[in-house]
């Protein structure tokens, strides 16, 4: 129980940390939006907009999953490196989450050889 309480003690405080960075850009964007006005006049703000919008698509499509994939796969690898490779298993070699773990198991030798 005391290491469950440690656990989200951190992941509370890592999200915290997270937090204040996620406002802290956002305060500086808005600042730097204010100031930029300021400074061009309406055309060449104008002008940035429209540049900015190609890499503002991207910053749309930019993650596609790769997050969670690794977030998965993460785990995955967390989870089967625990496991006894050798021991018997009441699982079947279908289950889906064998054939992962195998997987899992397969990438994580190979990047460390």
């Amino acid at each position: 129980m005391e290491k469950a309480f440690e656990m989200g003690k951190s992941s509370a405080r890592g999200s915290f940390h997270l937090l204040i960075g996620v406002v802290t850009s956002t305060v500086i964007m808005a600042v730097g939006s204010i100031v930029l006005t300021r400074l061009m006049s309406p055309a060449e703000y104008g002008l940035y907009g429209v540049a900015l919008i190609p890499s503002h698509m991207m910053m749309l499509f930019r993650d596609w999953g790769v997050n969670s994939a690794m977030t998965r796969f993460i785990l995955c690898i967390s989870h089967c490196t625990k496991q006894n490779h050798h021991s018997t298993s009441t699982h079947s070699e279908e289950d889906p989450q064998n054939i992962s773990c195998h997987i899992a198991r397969r990438f994580h030798t190979s990047f460390n050889a």
